[in-house]
């Protein structure tokens, strides 16, 4: 069904852009229904382009409340809550006045004689070679040609995915990915050069080699820091802070054990997730950061297959697939 949408009139309090950027991030929030075109009256509003995405959002899909908790049709407003993705509750409300879309074709895959198809590497036992949370807020977590897209209760229908068909021109084996929080942009690196990518298109003249920006080849990790924003890129027993502005280290290499206490040097994959946290991955092993502290949180390390990839369930998981329960008593989405 198509609902066209237009801008009648635009906010005082913000720019253009910021509108619709608004506007597109609610339309985007994790609506898994048939193409929807949405008719935008406006209200007054909050100055701030997060409350205009909640509004949207709220308009936009159901006429009835629902009285799960953490549904956002629930009947009371339950308070704003950064990257906001819609619950199963709602989602499944949608598809039921709009339909459900069509299945995208997935390969079959190879794991047994007389099977034929791509190989696509085991969600629950692949070790992952990256993890990265995009300038949407989507985060992949990347395994040899493919991705997987990790949601709030676990791994996203469909997925894995070729990385290209998210990151057109993308490597296969990636050694690390990383998105900037001042420029949005997403970096991929691999061996000796790396990629640069706008809303998920390859910025002009990339690949670049990596020796003009002072990183080593073959880095093992990237992530940005919580505690000051700032992307940081592990190798070896080291680890060196990347300039988005300049795309060169800044300063030189320091020891990752001097900054990071508890975080083994041998780590292949980390990044900050939702909630503004870090977590650094190896194997099924994952570690949480302690901003506070500076070093890795207590009772860590956890199974990323089960936190992560909702790989059966411990007794301390109320449901088989939910991503670190500990983060929705904290408010994290």
């Amino acid at each position: 069904m198509d609902l066209k949408y237009y801008f009648e009139n635009f906010s005082v309090h913000l720019t253009r852009a910021e509108v619709r950027d608004a506007i597109e991030r609610a339309l985007n929030s994790g609506l898994d229904t048939p193409l929807l075109h949405f008719v935008k009256q406006m209200i007054p509003v909050k100055p701030t382009s997060r409350l205009v995405s909640i509004l949207v959002i709220t308009g936009t899909g159901r006429t009835t409340h629902s009285m799960d908790l953490g549904a956002l049709m629930y009947p009371w407003y339950q308070g704003y809550v950064e990257n906001y993705e819609l619950p199963e509750d709602d989602i499944q409300g949608i598809q039921q006045m709009y339909g459900i879309p069509p299945e995208e074709e997935t390969p079959a895959v190879a794991s047994g004689p007389g099977r034929t198809g791509e190989n696509l590497p085991d969600t629950c036992t692949s070790p992952w070679d990256a993890v990265d949370q995009s300038f949407d807020a989507k985060v992949y977590a990347f395994k040899g040609k493919h991705l997987w897209r990790i949601r709030n209760n676990g791994v996203a229908s469909g997925f894995p995915k070729k990385i290209t068909s998210v990151y057109k021109g993308a490597p296969s084996n990636v050694n690390a990915v990383v998105t900037s929080k001042i420029n949005q942009k997403t970096y991929i690196f691999k061996g000796n050069r790396y990629w640069r990518y706008t809303n998920y298109k390859l910025d002009a003249n990339f690949p670049k080699k990596l020796k003009k920006t002072g990183l080593p080849k073959s880095v093992t990790a990237a992530f940005v820091w919580g505690g000051n924003g700032k992307i940081h890129i592990f190798k070896g027993n080291h680890f060196y802070i990347f300039n988005e502005r300049t795309d060169k280290i800044k300063g030189g290499k320091r020891t990752i054990s001097d900054k990071w206490r508890g975080i083994p040097s041998s780590v292949t994959s980390a990044f900050q997730w939702k909630n503004g946290k870090t977590y650094f991955f190896r194997g099924d092993n994952y570690w949480r950061f302690d901003d506070n502290t500076l070093s890795k949180e207590r009772g860590y390390p956890k199974s990323k297959a089960l936190y992560w990839m909702g790989c059966g369930a411990g007794p301390d998981v109320a449901e088989p697939i939910r991503v670190m329960p500990e983060e929705n008593e904290e408010g994290g989405n």
